[in-house]
């Protein structure tokens, strides 16, 4: 299991913060990205996810393994 850390800027908060969590791989830390986000903005996951957060306000940064730092 590696760590993956993904920066986030929401509109509404006026603020930057970091999400982290564990994941087998890339794959598997999209998937867990996307389940982070639907639970704190309180959406659906669906294919349109990332498009409607930058609708929101919030943009998503790349998603990196902590192993590149």
């Amino acid at each position: 299991m590696n760590k993956y850390i993904v920066p986030v800027y929401s509109d509404d908060e006026c603020e930057v913060f970091i999400i982290s969590f564990m994941a087998t791989n890339l794959r598997d830390a999209e998937d867990k990205l996307m389940e982070k986000l639907s639970e704190q903005f309180n959406m659906d996951i669906t294919d349109n996810l990332y498009d409607d957060l930058y609708n929101k306000g919030v943009i998503v940064g790349d998603i990196y393994d902590i192993e590149e730092f």
